[in-house]
Order: structure tokens, then C-alpha cells, then sequence
């Protein structure tokens, strides 16, 4: 049976509790270096900071965790997750109840998918993504490890997003174009022709702040 260590006990981890608690996945508390360990958030324990992770486990305690880290921390959330992998503890993936992903594709483990999401076929959601509600990729598109997509983010077919990119809420992505690794893109953007250079890219077509 799963029992699941939260990584962050902010907003993200208080969601992914909640989606946790519909699936019926025993959450056994929340790692956390800014809360007391041993104090309860959401109803579930504090079970201690990040250098606590690798006793708790070896006590097993917990046997998969997931990282609930938010869009403005995408490198940090990459380095703490090389970390806990050379630890050899398995992550796991909350996917609500109503996210349609066909057969043909491919999510990525420690990935949290929230209702209302397609996934079409032959696409793939890297490691460690976060897909908000609604959202949908189309058809042989990509989206990198430790992505985070917000509500209403419409991808179309053949699209490739890189890692540790974010897309605001309710953007547009017309087919065939490349989103590089560390973009972000504001929300209502749409997005026209490949981004390539870093930065932040807002309005319609998209413009490089």
C-alpha cells in the first residue's frame, strides 16, 4: 500500500492532499524546513524539514513522495528531486478522477494533473509537472520535466514545451511551435512561433518583455 510524504505544505500541498484524500491515498504528513516538526497542517503531521527525509524513509514511514513546490521555485523543485532520487525513494503521481489521457500517452511519475485536463494521444508530461484545471494538450505535443501549466492552457498538436517553464492562465499555443526551458508566459498570451530566448512573454501574438 502507498504511503505518501507531501514535499511543501503551502497551497500546492494542501491541493494535492485534497486529491490524494478523493483517490483514497493514505498522505502519512508533509515534509517541510518552515513548519515545527511534529505540528499538524491540513489534519495530517509535520513529520520534519527536508534533511529529515532520508531517515524517515529508511524508518519506513513513508514509501513514495511527491513535491509540492509552486511556479516561482521550478530549479529549486529540479535540485531537491536529483536529490531525493540519489535517495532511491520512489515518486508518485496524483491524477483526479475526471483527466482524460488516452492510452497512447505518457505521464511521468511525481506529476499532479487536476480535473478537467486532456491528454491526447501520443503526448507526454515530463517528471514532476504540474497541470492545473482544464488544460489541454493536444495531440503529439510535450511538456518538460517540472513544467507548470495553469488554468484554461490550451496546447495544440505537435507542440513541445521545455522543462521548468510556466504558462499562465488561459494561454494559447498554435501548432508546431517550441517553448524553451525556463520561459514563462503570462496569462491570455498566445503564442504564434517558437520562443527560444529566456524571459517572460505576454500579450497576442506573444511579445518578449
Amino acid at each position: 500500500m502507498v504511503k505518501l510524504a507531501i514535499i511543501g505544505g503551502g497551497d500546492l500541498g494542501q491541493q494535492i492532499l485534497e486529491y490524494a484524500n478523493v483517490l483514497g491515498v493514505n498522505v502519512v504528513g508533509f515534509f517541510d524546513d518552515t513548519i515545527d516538526e511534529g505540528t499538524f497542517k491540513y489534519g495530517v503531521p509535520i513529520l520534519g524539514g527536508i534533511e529529515s527525509i532520508k531517515k524517515s524513509f529508511t524508518n519506513k514511514e513513508f514509501t513514495h513522495t511527491i513535491i509540492a513546490v509552486g511556479y516561482n521555485h521550478l530549479k529549486f523543485k529540479e535540485a531537491l528531486w536529483n536529490k531525493i532520487t540519489e535517495l532511491n525513494i520512489p515518486f508518485y503521481s496524483i491524477i483526479a478522477p475526471s483527466v482524460y489521457i488516452n492510452p497512447s500517452a505518457t505521464v511521468e511519475d511525481g506529476s499532479f494533473i487536476m480535473p478537467g485536463v486532456v491528454v491526447d494521444q501520443r503526448s507526454k508530461i515530463g517528471k514532476g509537472s504540474v497541470i492545473n484545471c482544464n488544460t489541454t494538450i493536444s495531440h503529439d505535443s510535450e511538456v518538460g520535466a517540472f513544467s507548470f501549466l495553469a488554468p484554461g492552457v490550451q496546447l495544440s498538436g505537435f507542440v513541445k514545451v521545455g522543462s521548468r517553464t510556466f504558462i499562465g492562465t488561459g494561454s494559447v499555443t498554435v501548432d508546431h511551435v517550441i517553448i524553451g526551458d525556463d520561459i514563462k508566459i503570462g496569462a491570455g498570451t498566445t503564442v504564434t512561433e517558437s520562443l527560444t530566448e529566456v524571459g517572460t512573454y505576454i500579450g497576442s501574438p506573444s511579445k518578449k518583455l
